[in-house]
């Protein structure tokens, strides 16, 4: 097909008009049909969830998936991510999560023990490989392996004796306090306990009672005595679950699970104390054959929220703590070729480890009012060292000494101080432990010019 040229000027009959025009339809015609093959192809191209097609096709529909989070905004525009779940839930430091040091993470299953069967011993191993001092009296017995869904626990009866109670927990290393880890000082943890009330190891139990029991499930200090043996399961450090009908005054006589978050300070941690802390009244009644869940976590300063559940009944609660405080107990400094050595009265043991963070204030020494924290390691209880370029000297008249305690993993079940408990009336299968930290859970960035990225 040949189009006239359209050079000229000016048309010089009606029959070039003609002709023309007609040109012009069918240009316009050839315009209409490449818009209708346009969108025939484009009705080809089909918008798809999971192979399907969509039913309206100018609307793109998504669908979370697995461990996915769809968040669209105001504007349509919708943010793709993992879901809670989807990942370990930590911020990490290095893509290699096994070797990344962004984190602290110790779990304990209680399987596979090193000694099986076996009495109460100085320490205890199992599959996990953590090292637990298995102290206290009654009738003990550990098992490779528990009814599903337990998997090996720590069994153990109450004996008729009064202060007799099974202690696991995490092993102090030496007396200057090992394996106490200052958790209040550094948010960004986790911590669950997972145990069974369940009477066990006779052929004939008495009828299941919860009556004279004291019972301590979290994290807790003995300080120094504890591996030389204890005379009271109620510890003078304390967070976590507790259960305790003791009627020594002041009287406890629980009913109930209480929350509880106790700092007594004293100079003797194996007699009982029964000034209670802060105490949160879970309303849950211990029940022979529930299996317990224990959550503790810490994602600000100075708050703790508690989780626990019966497999039914679900019961949390955010709460506040403070700082143990004394000033009874004066801090006495030296100064050796750089470094601070912070002490206070002889034979004074403190719940105080390494990365423990200490404000002493009020003191006639004003180069020892401060905050210091402990990062030199010696095997004394109630010391602080650290490197400085201060020289305080003498005993710092005056001053007040307060800092959160350290506390390690800890859980005990037995009887409390009132004689004639009924043997075999009360038991427990003590089932997981673990404990994670780090800084993502309190919101912190990672930064990788630091050893453990934070």
């Amino acid at each position: 097909m040949t189009i006239p040229s359209l050079k000229a000027t000016k048309l010089q009959t009606s029959g070039e008009v003609a002709v023309l025009n007609r040109w012009a339809d069918r240009v316009k015609q050839a315009i209409e049909d490449l818009k209708v093959s346009v969108v025939k192809k484009e009705a080809n191209i089909a918008l798809k969830t999971n192979n399907v097609a969509n039913q309206t096709q100018d609307t793109l529909n998504l669908k979370a998936g697995a461990n996915i989070t769809l968040t669209p905004d105001i504007f349509g525009a919708v943010t793709i991510a993992a879901a809670a779940g989807g990942s370990d839930g930590l911020v990490h430091g290095d893509a290699i999560h096994a070797i990344d040091p962004a984190y602290m993470v110790l779990r304990e299953d209680f399987n596979n023990p090193s000694v099986f069967p076996g009495p109460p011993s100085s320490i205890q191993t199992w599959g996990s490989g953590l090292n637990w001092h298995i102290l206290g009296g009654g009738t003990y017995v550990n098992f490779q392996g528990g009814a599903f869904p337990l998997n090996g626990v720590i069994a153990e009866s109450n004996s008729a004796s009064a202060n007799a109670a099974l202690f696991a927990e995490l092993d102090n290393g030496s007396t200057g306090g090992g394996n106490g880890f200052p958790l209040f000082d550094y948010p960004g943890w986790k911590m669950i306990w997972v145990f069974q009330l369940l009477r066990n190891n006779s052929s004939s139990p008495a009828t299941f009672s919860m009556a004279n029991t004291s019972m301590y499930v979290g994290l807790a200090n003995y300080i120094q005595t504890v591996s030389a043996g204890i005379t009271t399961p109620r510890p003078p450090y304390f967070i976590g679950l507790r259960y305790d009908t003791d009627t020594t005054a002041p009287s406890i006589n629980d009913s109930t699970f209480k929350f509880e978050y106790v700092t007594n300070f004293t100079t003797s941690p194996s007699t009982r104390v029964n000034t209670t802390g802060t105490v949160f009244d879970t309303t849950l009644t211990p029940t022979e054959g529930k299996i317990y869940r224990l959550e503790i976590s810490c994602s600000i300063k100075g708050a703790i929220d508690f989780l626990l559940t019966d497999g039914s009944t679900v019961i949390t609660h955010t709460m506040s703590i403070s700082p143990l405080s004394f000033s009874d107990k004066q801090p006495s400094f030296s100064h050796p070729n750089g470094q601070v050595n912070i002490t206070w009265a002889t034979g004074t043991n403190l719940p105080i480890d390494l990365g423990t963070i200490v404000t002493i204030s009020g003191g006639s020494i004003s180069a020892g009012n401060g905050t210091f924290t402990h990062q030199i390691p010696r095997g004394v209880t109630g010391e602080v060292r650290f490197l400085s370029s201060i020289t305080p000297s003498g005993t710092d008249t005056g001053a007040t000494t307060s800092f959160y305690p350290a506390l390690r993993p800890f859980i005990d079940f037995g009887n409390d101080s009132f004689a004639s408990p009924v043997a075999n009336s009360k038991g427990i299968l003590i089932d997981f432990m673990s404990l994670v930290w780090n800084k993502g859970l309190a919101g912190g960035t990672t930064n990788s010019t630091l050893s453990r990225y934070f």
